[in-house]
């Protein structure tokens, strides 16, 4: 069976997509699946999940300026 290729878009940075993102992925248990994740990757490494699944995700990082002075307003 080929790989299939996933990308994910994160939307909005101080909302739940980075969280709910990185859940969906931490549950995919499917081997043969590549994630690529467009955000912000600051963001995402504030999410301890991120920690569970940083060697299954390829980042497009956007690395918008002053993104981290953004708040989470989950």
């Amino acid at each position: 069976m080929n790989r299939k290729s996933i990308v994910i878009t994160s939307g909005d940075p101080a909302g739940s997509g980075p969280y709910i993102t990185l859940k969906a992925i931490e549950e995919c248990q499917k081997a043969k699946v590549d994630f690529f994740v467009v955000g912000d990757k600051k963001i995402f490494t504030k999410i301890p999940v991120f920690r569970r699944v940083t060697q299954r995700i390829k980042f497009i990082n956007v690395n918008t300026p002053g993104i981290e002075r953004i708040k989470a307003g989950y």
